[in-house]
């Protein structure tokens, strides 16, 4: 069982901007070593665990990451999980990005104007990111998408994959897109469908 005080949050939240700083001056060695200060405190805060089940949904470092995280819509920087829009020349992306001060990101593009081409035909696509760009994590995801975007893979998002998820979209994050979105259907009992309006 975990033990992460007020003061750990404090800690961590440090040596999160450190590691941010760090990354945006193409400093390696800063970024690791915030990287191993970062793992040393949750070892410690997990109690006599230590780094085993500390990303468990009791473990030390999923308190510390849930507590270090952007607030829903803003900008997270490195070190940081966070939930945001993305808006490219090739269109917008609701972005879900996952930084454990580690070597390894991720960026989780999901499409918002669902009428308009995107980088993947079910309306999503993940992104492993294992370097530290001198770049803030807004340009690094911008970088991400129109790579994929600039590399011939705009397709339409088949109609299959679109259904209730205008619905799941977050407020910050509505279709500004006029174009055709999608209709939702439903399915009865005996396996009609069925227009839902």
């Amino acid at each position: 069982m975990h033990k992460v005080t007020d003061r750990d949050i404090q800690t961590a939240k440090c040596i999160a901007f450190e590691f941010d700083a760090a990354v945006r001056a193409n400093d390696g060695d800063a970024a690791n070593k915030a990287s191993r200060t970062f793992r040393a405190l949750i070892t410690e805060t997990n109690g006599e665990n230590g780094s085993f089940g500390s990303f468990a949904d009791d473990g030390a470092g999923t308190a510390i990451t849930a507590a270090l995280a952007a607030k829903a819509g803003q900008v997270p920087h490195w070190g940081q999980n966070g939930l945001f829009v993305l808006e490219t020349k090739h269109g917008r992306a609701l972005v879900d990005f996952t930084c454990p001060l580690d070597t390894c990101s991720s960026f989780g593009f999901t499409a918002i104007d669902l009428g308009m081409p995107f980088i993947s035909m079910t309306g999503y696509r993940s992104h492993f990111y294992a370097e530290w760009p001198p770049l803030s994590v807004m340009e690094a995801a911008a970088a991400v998408f129109c790579e994929y975007a600039e590399a011939g893979e705009m397709v339409n998002i088949k109609i299959e994959y679109p259904q209730g998820r205008n619905n799941s979209l977050p407020d910050f994050a509505k279709p500004s897109c006029t174009a055709f979105q999608g209709i939702p259907t439903q399915t009865d009992d005996k396996g009609q469908i069925g227009f839902q309006f």
